[in-house]
């Protein structure tokens, strides 16, 4: 599938995550998990998450009318439920007829509530108008900051690339936030509560960022024979706003290459015997195996 490598413009986000292929997110869930929570759908979004989005949207696509604020309606009052809706109605395009004949706050919930469910549908991003405008400050953080604000001086966001890794032969898919176009340049834009570098660092071998580096510039390498530098742009989302441009060590992208390296061969594996086990699992003794537990040291210290 997807051979020989495709670099896409202009696939919808919602046909990328349906796209049954390995990622850097499904590779770490089979470091941190197993391939069988790889194989699982994301889970929806939280409230900070749905921030993040928002950034991502106002920073790197600010001229794409897909952001739309939400009334502080009062949910609780049929003034506010009709207000609500109406703005539910104006945003879809659509009107309902749920709860007809039923008394008027409990017809505008229907209603409320069909209509969300189209609207969850569509690409548009929802905020609040308190998210709105600390989204906007960390656009200007961003903006401010000359490094960034070359970086984003020209590009694409949200490009698709497919590409077989040829060692281990596992069709992968990426998803950059933004390449730069004067020079081959991934950017991945961050929100963080603190862009500093000593909590940054420690947030990055948290949550696998040395995994998507590596990945992302293989990746990119493999489909167009460039080697891309790979750039986080960090946006601190509470005061002060921070914002830093971090590159990766050659140390940090080894270590992300070997967990990265490892977690193919997984996959590979699977995809030849159509099995995607558990956590019990043994990939070195290739069975089920009662598994030693250790304990955390701060629970271990304790005493």
């Amino acid at each position: 599938m997807y051979t020989p490598a495709r670099v896409i413009d202009d696939m919808p986000f919602w046909e990328y995550l349906d796209l049954d292929l390995a990622s850097s997110h499904r590779l770490r869930k089979i470091l941190t998990h197993s391939p069988k929570h790889a194989r699982m759908p994301s889970p929806p979004s939280s409230k900070s998450m749905t921030l993040g989005t928002l950034a991502h949207a106002l920073i790197l696509e600010p001229e794409v009318d897909k952001i739309i604020v939400r009334p502080d309606a009062q949910l609780n009052t049929n003034a506010g439920k009709l207000e609500y809706l109406t703005w539910l109605e104006n945003a879809t395009g659509q009107t309902s007829d749920a709860g007809a004949g039923l008394p008027d706050g409990k017809r505008f919930s229907a209603r409320i509530g069909e209509l969300t469910e189209l609207l969850v549908d569509t690409d548009l991003v929802v905020c609040s108008e308190k998210d709105y405008a600390t989204a906007g400050t960390m656009r200007e953080s961003v903006l401010s900051d000359p490094t960034a604000r070359l970086l984003l001086s020209e590009g694409k966001a949200e490009t698709t690339i497919l590409a077989q890794d040829p060692e281990s032969g596992v069709t992968c898919k990426i998803r950059p936030d933004w390449l730069y176009g004067g020079a081959p340049s991934i950017v991945d834009l961050k929100t963080a509560q603190c862009a500093a570098e000593e909590k940054f660092s420690r947030d990055s071998a948290t949550y696998g960022y040395p995994e998507q580096a590596w990945l992302y510039k293989h990746i990119h390498r493999v489909a167009t024979g460039e080697d891309p530098a790979f750039y986080h742009l960090v946006v601190e989302n509470v005061p002060p706003y921070d914002c830093v441009v971090y590159e990766m060590d050659e140390i940090g992208l080894y270590a992300g290459e070997g967990r990265v390296r490892r977690a193919l061969d997984i996959w590979a594996e699977c995809l030849e015997t159509g099995i995607w086990p558990g956590a019990g699992y043994d990939f070195d003794k290739g069975e089920y195996r009662i598994r030693s537990l250790s304990l955390p040291r701060w629970y271990v210290n304790s005493n």
